[in-house]
């Protein structure tokens, strides 16, 4: 008997038959990962949407929002006792349907994690949990070189939880059943897995990005004008008074802010630090002076401005960059001229209360700094003789600029305009008497800085 020969598109359809028998959704089902948590110098906002994005390039992912998987935490009661704890993280993750759960932590490298580290160097400690019942998976290393978190880094923090994802996701033991008190948070329907990154919406106020440290530096340009009045019966000013007034001239700046509590505690409490800036200047005096003969000799005379700062800072962020922020210190300005008979500077110690604002302009990458400051208290210590026997002082500067910052570069262009009036009585240096004084200080500052 003669058989016909097998056609090969018979079996071709059979397979195509058998996959239709294959449920879709088993055949291409993403995985949804949430990020627990991410800690240490240099992590925050923009820190965590780079690594959600490095994970969601691996391809057959789902991100689950890490500021929805805390608020499931809190409302359970969970946030103190998870990852630790299996079987509440089990229950915090069947409420988003989470199948992985990882977490960040960026710490010091010493010798047995990273062999040949220096000071500077971080490494981070990658920890892979599975959704379906809480259990540890795994731990990786990753190197950050100089402490530096670049997308290099975050490219190879989500390489390192790819191989584990299969182990993480399978399915466990029959789903425990809540042992918390809370109720969850909207258990039916169940929260939808948002198909994106985190953003800025996704924060409280104040919640934004701090970085551990501010430093700039740059050119600071200076010009001062000062108008001493004398009074009518004072020996030394023949035509009533002081006029002196400097061309503008170059030194140098520094501004340097610390939040040491940036990687300790999330929300507004993060916005409290210290700062200090510093400026110096130096130019000459030149002094017309008229000898017995009659002659008229020019001669320079060494000068001197110096300026610091240390203060208490509150920084505090909105969504898109917007930031406002309040300090509140106690100065030195002193502007000094070598010794002659006429005047030699005078040096102010006072305290500033202010608040400004970083105002984005249509792009966070560039922004508006407006700032104004009062200086109720201004004293004016030993130098008061060169205006009297007792001076009253009080004083304003305001502040106006823009600024760029792209990653951790930043650069600030702006002037600063200070004003002191004084009110003066009694005799000071060689029997002057004054009346009043007006000190007014014009500054360019030109500074580039970067961000830790």
């Amino acid at each position: 008997m003669t058989r016909p020969a097998r056609s090969p598109y018979r079996f071709a359809a059979l397979l195509f038959l058998l996959c239709l028998a294959v449920p879709l959704d088993a055949m291409a089902a993403d995985l949804r990962v949430a990020i627990g948590d991410l800690a240490g110098r240099g992590t925050g906002r923009k820190a965590l949407i780079k690594w959600q994005r490095a994970l969601k390039r691996l391809g057959g992912i789902r991100i689950q929002s890490t500021g929805d998987f805390k608020k499931q935490a809190r409302a359970m009661q969970a946030q103190d006792i998870i990852p630790q704890d299996a079987r509440a993280l089990t229950d915090v993750a069947a409420v988003l349907e989470v199948d992985v759960v990882v977490y960040g932590s960026v710490v010091r490298a010493d010798q047995r994690t990273w062999p040949g580290s220096r000071g500077d160097d971080r490494v981070m400690l990658v920890s892979i949990y599975s959704g379906k019942d809480g259990r540890f998976i795994a731990e990786e290393v990753v190197e950050v070189p100089r402490g530096r978190l670049t997308n290099t880094v975050w490219r190879k923090a989500a390489v390192a939880v790819e191989p584990y994802l299969g182990e993480a996701s399978v399915e466990a033991a029959p789903e425990p059943a809540m042992r918390f008190d809370a109720v969850p948070v909207d258990p039916e329907p169940r929260p939808e897995v948002r198909e994106r990154t985190e953003t800025p919406e996704d924060y409280a106020p104040g919640a934004g990005e701090f970085p551990l440290i501010r430093l700039h530096g740059g050119l600071a340009l200076l010009s001062r004008d000062f108008d001493y009045t004398a009074a009518a019966e004072s020996p030394l000013f023949a035509e009533g008074g002081i006029q002196y007034a400097s061309a503008i001239v170059p030194g140098l700046a520094l501004d340097l802010e610390a939040y040491p509590l940036s990687g300790l505690l999330d929300g507004a409490g993060r916005g409290l630090g210290l700062g200090l800036r510093f400026e110096k200047v130096f130019l000459e005096t030149e002094q017309t002076v008229t000898g017995p003969d009659g002659e008229q000799v020019v001669t320079t005379l060494e000068t001197s401005h110096s300026h610091v700062l240390p203060r208490l800072l509150y920084r505090y962020v909105f969504g898109g960059g917007t930031e406002l922020v309040g300090h509140l210190g106690v100065g030195f300005l002193g502007f000094e001229i070598q010794e002659n008979p006429e005047y030699n500077g005078v040096s102010y110690t006072y305290l500033t209360i202010g608040a400004g604002g970083h105002i984005p302009i249509g792009s966070p990458m560039v922004a508006v700094d407006l700032r104004a400051a009062v200086l109720p208290y201004v004293g004016v210590g030993d130098t008061v003789d060169e205006l009297g026997a007792e001076a009253s002082s009080f004083g304003y500067r305001l502040y106006g600029g823009v600024a760029s910052v792209v990653g951790a570069i930043s650069l600030q262009i702006g002037v600063e305009y200070t004003g002191i009036s004084t009110e003066i009585t009694g005799e000071g240096r060689g029997g002057r008497q004054g009346t009043s004084s007006a000190d007014r200080y014009v500054g360019a500052r030109l500074m580039g800085g970067y961000r830790f």
